[in-house]
């Protein structure tokens, strides 16, 4: 089974057509696990309006640290199938990539990562300052790392659920839990490539991305990936 984990923090505009294209998209047997901050947020009551009787569709509460990454902690925790999705609440996301990302996993992969910056990837609209940060940051550290994907802080991946559950999540901000997880792939000799994705940005609600508040975890997790490459040559 395929579980895709979904942050989600008052996502009324976009949600249900996320969902939506999932439940019509997604061709193995699947669950969707939307994880909110509060019983207060709208996108609860939105979801409900449209898919509570779908047993697929699970809303839960966020049991870690305020914010996305708690959030995505908690989806990985609650989750069921061999296969881990993470994706967004903003439609930002192909989820189409999510069959092929899935069945490379099921071969026998620890972590796909969906590449804006792959041959045949692309940003539609996307902030200069944020998408130069992200795709210079992966030229850098698969200079220095070798690692197989150009796109490693992309939160829109696929793991396994042998490789996920070797690993404590350590991440308390913002979407670095995808960057801890490819450095801890790497000293591991984790099994890890990608595909190309489309990746849109959002055209209604706000963005919860805080580039500032978040890039010193960023730059943690960047520093201990080109450690752990080290380690993993030399040991």
């Amino acid at each position: 089974m395929i579980s895709v984990v979904i942050p989600a923090k008052n996502e009324t505009l976009s949600i249900n057509s996320v969902i939506s294209n999932l439940v019509t998209t997604i061709e193995f047997d699947f669950e969707i696990l939307i994880v909110v901050e509060d019983l207060n947020d709208p996108t609860i009551i939105s979801i409900n309006d449209e898919f509570k009787q779908n047993p697929k569709i699970k809303i839960t509460m966020n049991e870690h640290t305020s914010g996305v990454a708690g959030s995505i902690k908690t989806g990985i925790e609650k989750s069921t199938g061999s296969v881990i999705v993470i994706t967004m609440a903003d439609s930002s996301d192909n989820v189409s990539d999510i069959n092929k990302m899935s069945k490379i996993v099921l071969s026998g992969y620890d972590i796909v990562v969906a590449s804006r910056y792959a041959p045949g990837g692309g940003s539609v609209n996307a902030p200069l300052l944020k998408s130069s940060l992200s795709r210079y940051s992966g030229v850098l550290l698969r200079l220095l790392t070798k690692v197989q994907t150009t796109d490693p802080t992309n939160a829109f991946k696929a793991y396994s659920r042998n490789f996920v559950s070797r690993h404590s999540i350590e991440s308390t901000s913002g979407f670095t839990i995808g960057l801890e997880l490819i450095g801890k792939g790497i000293l591991e000799g984790a099994h890890i490539t990608e595909i190309p994705t489309i990746w849109t940005e959002r055209n209604s609600g706000k963005s919860n991305f805080k580039i500032f508040k978040w890039f010193s975890s960023y730059v943690y997790w960047f520093l201990v990936c080109i450690k752990n490459r080290f380690i993993h040559v030399v040991g």
